[in-house]
Formats: C-alpha cells, sequence, structure tokens
C-alpha cells in the first residue's frame, strides 16, 4: 500500500519511458522538433498513517480469532 500510495510504480513508468526516449533517436528528433523536454519523475512523499493500518490489522486478527473460536468450539 506504501508503495501505490508513494507512486512508486508512476515514477518508475516515467523513468523507464525517458530512459528509452533518449536511447531512441527517432524519438530524440521528435522531442527537438517539437521543443519538448523529458518530463519530470514527480515523487510524493506523503505516506498513509501507519498506526492506522496497525490497528485495522489488529481488528482483523482479534475477528478472526473469534470467528475461528466459535467455529471449532460451537
Amino acid at each position: 500500500m506504501i508503495l501505490i500510495e508513494g507512486r512508486f510504480f508512476v515514477a518508475f513508468i516515467q523513468s523507464t519511458k525517458n530512459f528509452f526516449a533518449k536511447i531512441n533517436k527517432q524519438e530524440q528528433l521528435i522531442r527537438e522538433s517539437e521543443k519538448r523536454s523529458a518530463q519530470p519523475v514527480i515523487y510524493v512523499k506523503r505516506f498513509p498513517s501507519r498506526k492506522a493500518f496497525f490497528q485495522v490489522g489488529m481488528l482483523f486478527s482479534i475477528a478472526s480469532l473469534l470467528v475461528s473460536s466459535a467455529i471449532y468450539f460451537f
């Protein structure tokens, strides 16, 4: 979840596109003729609260323990 929220994959895809655009001669000529530059990769350093993930994880753990105990003993 942290990788998705941090837009890791978007930045990875943009970096890969920029890399292949730089080594592709045809793409270089198109960029020069259109006078456009490479798109900068934007990184977001805002992550969701780990406390919330921990609380939800504990809630699911307790709920699954209760349900499995109920099924086993009844």
